[in-house]
């Protein structure tokens, strides 16, 4: 079983080399991931407040942003009713004028029609980028929820339910049991990425870490995986990728940053 995921997951993310829109990134781009951000005030509401300052640092710094999908929970809220809710724009005012790239996720699969109103007429609305010798996509690649639509179906119904018993203070963090399956299959990207010799970024398993493979020569990188983790939630503290896109720093793996709650 774990063989024939392998090779699903390997044959999604060739499939989406193929399919990845090619895109040039600025040398100064910073890379977030699973925001989940919805209606309603959460017990993550700090963590948004800490997203912000440093968006607003990296803003002034002249930084652009990626977001590598789950930026909005469709599966617990609408797009307008996330837009229109006041505790959220001052993050969305911020991210209106740095975003460059949104990657679309399994929690988030919209064209986001209300957001692009508000962004850049140059957005990039994509399921997934190829920078160089770099996949930029979400992550859920290869995961039968993708093959399955009934499946994915009841992740919904489920994630509302958790949603729900998380409102009302039964719990603080995901089941270990997701957790699990999580790392599983970060995992399975990290083998598809280093047997395909190519870098990847993606988010989508709330597992932040950097792995890469270092040339025979040991000065310089081959290729890397990279994980964003998730902007909303990570033991306290959020995680933001620096990227640089450049061909001088190109060999170069990303660095993750990692910032306390406020």
């Amino acid at each position: 079983m774990a063989i024939s995921i392998k090779f699903l997951v390997k044959r999604a993310i060739k499939k989406e080399l193929k399919k990845a829109i090619k895109v040039s990134l600025p040398n100064k781009t910073i890379i977030i991931s699973d925001v989940h951000l919805v209606a309603h005030i959460s017990r993550y509401h700090k963590c948004i407040n800490t997203l912000i300052r440093e968006l607003e640092r990296y803003k002034q710094e002249g930084y652009k942003l990626v977001i590598l999908g789950d930026f909005f929970d469709i599966w617990i809220a609408s797009e307008k009713n996330i837009i229109n809710a006041k505790h959220n724009q001052k993050l969305l005012n911020i991210i209106y004028s740095m975003l460059i790239v949104l990657i679309t996720g399994n929690h988030d699969r919209i064209k986001y029609k209300i957001l692009k109103k508000y962004c850049s007429d140059k957005l990039i609305v994509a399921k997934s980028i190829k920078c160089n010798n770099t996949l930029i996509t979400h992550g859920n690649v290869g995961e039968l929820t993708e093959y399955i639509s009934w499946l994915n179906n009841i992740s919904i119904y489920a994630v509302r339910g958790l949603s729900w018993l998380h409102r009302k203070g039964f719990f603080r963090e995901l089941p270990r049991a997701a957790n699990d399956v999580s790392k599983k299959h970060c995992y399975n990207l990290q083998a598809a990425q280093e047997a395909l010799s190519i870098n990847l970024i993606c988010g989508h398993t709330h597992n932040p870490r950097i792995e890469y493979k270092e040339c025979q020569n040991g000065h310089s990188i081959d290729h890397y995986y990279a994980n964003t983790g998730c902007s909303s939630y990570v033991n306290g503290s959020i995680d933001i990728l620096e990227y640089c896109s450049s061909k001088k720093n190109f060999n170069n793996a990303p660095c993750l940053q990692r910032f306390k709650y406020c």
